[in-house]
């Protein structure tokens, strides 16, 4: 398998599981930096789709789209600009103080918000739809009622 554009030898899955009913994983790359994945179902509008064009809001935005061993995955990964990577920060700019490296814990929280929004494309079919604004449009009590939904029907 190449998750993430490297063959997984490579890489140390640390982590799968499910949330709201799409499978997730945390890839560490190379003893670098940490990505999140979601697999994303036939059935959601994002199946197949380029990763540009699936508007979610996850860190550094999605960086990722391809079909693995019969599974669609978006993912994104935390190696940008501020992160600490493999004992680096990425800057060309850096000015110290702002580095961060991504936690395992911290990662899952991402992925499953990831996850979330794949869920709401999903049931809501708006993938053209600017997520976020989907998301600081609808009110609070709307997306709990659509989470726990969504919990109950997988």
């Amino acid at each position: 398998m190449t998750l993430g554009g490297e063959k997984m030898e490579e890489n140390l899955t640390e982590k799968e599981w499910i949330h709201n009913g799409l499978k997730c994983k945390v890839v560490f790359v190379r003893q670098s930096h940490r990505c999140g994945y979601v697999a994303v179902p036939k059935k959601n509008p994002a199946y197949g789709k380029n990763y540009d064009v699936v508007s979610v809001d996850v860190h550094g935005g999605l960086t990722y789209g391809s079909l693995e061993e019969n599974e669609f995955w978006l993912g994104f990964d935390c190696a940008h600009a501020g992160d600490r990577i493999g004992g680096r920060i990425l800057s060309v700019l850096h000015l110290g103080g702002n580095e961060h490296f991504w936690t395992l814990d911290e990662v899952v929280e991402e992925t499953n918000k990831l996850a979330e929004q794949l869920a709401i494309i999903e049931e809501q079919d708006c993938l053209g739809y600017e997520i976020s604004e989907f998301l600081r449009e609808t009110p609070e009590e709307k997306l709990l009622e659509w989470s726990r939904k969504l919990k109950l029907s997988r």
